[in-house]
Order: structure tokens, then C-alpha cells, then sequence
């Protein structure tokens, strides 16, 4: 993201509220792939 979006506290806990899990894939090697910006 070129401008990243703050969150406040209480939509960090109600988002993990919600979702019961992690929401997010683990991080994988970069490798050769390109990294657009």
C-alpha cells in the first residue's frame, strides 16, 4: 500500500471478535519473484 490506513484499537478487537481465527496466510519467501510497487 502506497498510504497505509490506520485502525483504532477497539476495530482491532472487534475484527478478531468476529473472526474467531488469524486472518492471514503465512509469510512466504520472496524467492525471484518481483515485488511490484
Amino acid at each position: 500500500m502506497k498510504e497505509p490506513v490506520g485502525v483504532s484499537n477497539e476495530q482491532v478487537q472487534k475484527f478478531s471478535y468476529v473472526m474467531h481465527h488469524p486472518n492471514n496466510r503465512p509469510v512466504q519467501p520472496v524467492n525471484a519473484r518481483p515485488i511490484p510497487k
